[in-house]
């Protein structure tokens, strides 16, 4: 039977005395009806929790047994259902002074009748966690009620045992704990007034007393403690909860032998560690895998443990300690073959010299070959940003290799197509006015409008671009989408058709952060770009030795290549090429957020132009299976470079510099000291609102941190998690992940 939400008589009484404007959910959920006052209460309490007295009956003979005392039976019942108890304090929720209870939790029923009748007005609670396994859903008040009517819409509840604390309108879920999850202490991340206790918790029970003098009571204390529900548990791991659950490693769900324990506990703390965890967390996950252990260790020797981990330093958050590696699929037909016959001779990057070399052919075969999609042409051309370390990026290396050999093939294009200087839209405009005369495939002499932009230093042009009444940013994205203009003024107005730009910048990781504005991101200047990181490949102190034998014969394998591209007219998928599209289209044009969104959200049309340029360089009239997979693999390596370089960025100054100073704070921040970091002045509901989509992202989490009063909440950072695709190809798994596409054919 489900607990379903209605309206009942004692929620509208409630109703009607709430504050104006405040409703509550209707649930089917009572609330206690409270009827004692504090007196009364600890009148019958006392009576009846008062060592047993010997009685005479009417023979005079002294019973051996006092009648049993029901406040006690009821907390021996919690015990014979496996759950651990303890004393709290009188008429509180803390446990009594000086009182360890999390190692003297017992269902032990002779200790437990000991302490009842030692501490004979004391509260009582049930250790939450593995121990007891239990975890339980605190529902506090109005607030908590909408929150659980919100979560409702995802699902019933199963009848479960449930306790009516001593608030109006408030109480406890009890669930079976999972045998594979840690489930920590939290507050209000599943909704307003909505905790969870769970792993190193505890929750009051009856025969206790609300500090307001109301009593703890079970609604339906003969129910069984259920399982929770797929829902509820999915909202606590996946998104409504930012304590997020750890999954117990296949080895940890093991029996752990004895000479094995401390090493397989230290070894996952570690683990742990490396993704942020705490002190306290690491000692939740170890109280559940010592249950795993042929014999359990000591809560002294788990706190050892735990302690040892947490002192090693967490793993550097953040994309830029991404990996990003080029697969081997992308080194296809010739591109591949000039680009492994330069590598040994050069300590340029292999992507960054095959990015340069894909750019450079597309713009010299000139704006003959095209795919046409949904009445838009797509063209040869490209434009690729060249990220890398001042220097040592090797940068310039790249282009300097692939232009002797394309000199060789065109040398009027080399010599009079190949500009750099961007600094204006109608500087841009003019210069693709016509770099000369070149010659149709027909033979007929046209104005050549290739144009192939490099600049060395692209942070200038960044710059230049914010200066008010700038053009530029908008010209470019002109000069990929058609490459036609039009400057409309009175005196010389220029109008440019069937231009065909390409752009090459070098920039450093840091440049391109500091001067690439969230504007550019957002206005789609930024996705016309294919960002390749490059790094130095090897150390050569006496420079490459590339003969020119070798440069002569790759000049002639390009040639013939250079000659049917720009021949070439309409060029589209074969069968099997449309039917893998069709499978990885979707994931393609699928959406991301942040900054990285912005960079990426041009997939689908950069991989078509990727995998037309594979094609025109195995003279192929078709785009073929092998072409769009080089294609995805090109584009797996630049969208690796853009979640690199912008994946920790929102494009919110605001949460951008609290995820900063976080991940520059392993143990934490609290929200003041967040407030502190502003020198305050943030308001409260700037702070809010970009800790709410730091949140949401999965930048950040949640922790609350036992203290001796109010826990404290503490916000971590989190390393956002790439988004990997995962493809289905003729039922074959093509998978784009983080560090390998691999196709298993």
């Amino acid at each position: 039977m489900a607990l379903k939400l209605q309206v009942n008589p004692t929620i509208k009484d409630a109703q009607s005395s709430a504050a104006p404007g405040t409703s509550l959910p209707a649930t089917g959920l009572q609330p206690p009806e409270v009827k004692m006052t504090c007196p009364k209460v600890q009148e019958s309490k006392a009576s009846s929790s008062q060592s047993h007295p010997k009685h005479s009956d009417p023979n005079g003979k002294d019973d051996a047994v006092a009648p049993k005392d029901p406040h006690l039976e009821q907390v021996l019942s919690l015990a014979k259902r496996g759950l651990k108890v303890f004393p709290l304090a009188p008429h509180h929720k803390l446990p009594i002074k000086g009182f360890k209870w999390k190692e003297l939790a017992t269902d032990d029923e002779d200790q437990i009748s000991e302490w009842f009748a030692q501490y004979y007005d004391c509260n009582w609670a049930v250790r939450t966690g593995a121990e007891s396994k239990v975890f339980v859903l605190d529902v506090d008040d109005v607030a908590g009620r909408d929150s659980l009517s919100a979560l409702l819409a995802r699902g019933s509840l199963p009848a479960t045992l449930m306790t009516h604390t001593g608030k109006e309108l408030s109480f406890h879920l009890w669930f079976a704990y999972p045998s594979d999850v840690v489930i920590l202490n939290s507050a209000n991340n599943l909704g307003p007034g909505l905790d969870v206790r769970g792993q190193g918790g505890y929750v009051v029970v009856p025969p206790s007393i609300h500090p307001n003098g109301s009593i703890y009571k079970f609604d339906n204390e003969g129910n069984e403690i259920s399982p929770a529900p797929e829902w509820l548990m999915e909202a606590i791991a996946q998104g409504c909860c930012s304590e997020r659950p750890y999954k117990c490693s296949t080895e940890s769900a093991r029996i752990i032998p004895v000479g094995a324990r401390n090493e397989t506990l230290f070894r996952d703390a570690c683990a742990l560690r490396r993704r942020g965890a705490t002190e306290q967390e690491l000692l939740a996950y170890m109280e559940l895998a010592n249950l795993r252990c042929e014999k359990a260790l000591s809560d002294s020797e788990l706190k050892k443990i735990a302690h040892s981990a947490f002192g090693y330093s967490p793993a550097p958050h953040g994309a830029e300690y991404f990996e990003v590696t080029l697969s081997p699929a992308a080194m296809h037909g010739v591109a591949g073959k000039i680009v492994k016959t330069i590598m040994p001779h050069t300590e340029a990057d292999e992507a960054a010299l095959l990015m340069h070399f894909l750019a450079a052919y597309g713009n010299a075969i000139g704006r003959s070959a095209h795919c046409s999609v949904d009445g838009a042409m797509h063209y040869t051309n490209i434009f690729i940003v060249c990220v890398g370390a001042t220097a040592k990026g090797r940068k310039g290396t790249s282009w300097n290799r692939v232009r002797s050999i394309l000199e060789l093939v065109d040398g009027e294009w080399a010599k009079r197509c190949i500009q750099s200087g961007l600094s204006s839209g109608e500087g841009l405009v003019a210069a693709a006015n016509g770099t000369g005369v070149t010659t149709s495939a027909t033979g007929t002499p046209i104005p050549d409008t290739r144009l192939f932009i490099l600049e060395p230093e692209l942070a200038s042009v960044l710059k230049r671009m914010t200066r008010e009444g700038n053009t530029l940013s908008a010209t470019i994205r002109n000069a990929w989408d058609t490459g036609s203009f039009q400057i409309m003024v009175k005196k010389h107005p220029i109008k440019v058709d069937d231009s065909h730009v390409s752009i090459v910048g070098h920039i450093t990781f840091e440049e391109l952060r500091r001067h690439l504005n969230a504007t550019d991101f957002f206005n789609g200047f930024a996705n016309r770009f294919l960002f390749v990181q490059s790094t130095r490949s090897k150390c050569l102190p006496e420079g490459g030795s590339l003969s020119e034998q070798e440069k002569e014969g790759l000049a002639s394998l390009l040639k013939p290549v250079v000659e049917f591209g720009r021949k070439a007219g309409l060029i589209e998928r074969d069968v099997e090429a449309k039917e893998m599209w069709s499978k990885v289209y979707p994931s393609l044009s699928e959406g991301h957020s942040g900054l990285f969104g912005a960079a990426v959200n041009r997939a689908e049309a950069q991989v078509l132009r990727l995998s037309l340029l594979y094609a025109l360089l195995d003279c192929s009239n078709q785009i073929r299976r092998v072409h769009l997979e080089a294609a995805l693999s090109v584009w797996e390596y630049c969208e690796n470079t853009a979640w690199r370089i912008f994946g920790n960025r929102l494009g919110d100054s605001t949460a951008d510099e609290i995820a900063s100073a976080l991940r520059a704070r392993p143990e934490g921040m609290t929200r003041n000291e967040i407030i502190d970091h502003f020198h305050r002045h943030k308001s409260g509901a700037e702070i809010q609102h970009a800790l709410n989509r730091l949140l949401q992202e999965g930048y950040v989490r949640r922790h609350w941190r036992e203290t001796a009063g109010r826990p404290a909440e503490v916000w971590l950072a989190t390393a956002p998690e790439h988004p990997h695709q995962t493809m289905q190809v003729r039922g074959e798994a093509i998978s784009v992940m983080a560090t390998d596409c691999t196709y298993l054919a």
